[in-house]
């Protein structure tokens, strides 16, 4: 398995063997900076799928229900929930009201 940023890393790591592509270094590597920061990278998993011959898991800022369902409609082989489950610090600060009153 490959934890990829790029399609080009993805198809690379592809070519050198790598069995399934995970997009959970999607917005985290300075070659995929301009990704959103608070959301999925969906059109990096719609590259991955439309460009390989794998099974392709898209990981990383994945927060609802409806994440989940796009991401298998758009062919993932699966999805991570990682921090929405993990870190209920982050949960709680979505909720929090920064405004004035």
């Amino acid at each position: 398995m490959a934890d990829i940023s790029t399609l080009e890393e993805g198809i690379k790591a592809r070519e050198d063997g790598a069995d399934i592509l995970s997009t959970t270094l999607a917005g985290y590597t300075l070659e995929s900076a301009a990704s959103p920061s608070d959301a999925p990278d969906f059109e990096l998993l719609e590259q991955l799928v439309s460009n390989t011959d794998c099974p392709v898991i898209l990981e990383g800022r994945i927060w609802s229900p409806a994440q989940v369902d796009k991401a298998f409609e758009i062919g993932a082989h699966a999805v991570v929930i990682g921090s929405a489950i993990t870190r209920p610090q982050l949960i709680t600060k979505k909720f929090v009201f920064r405004g004035k009153n």
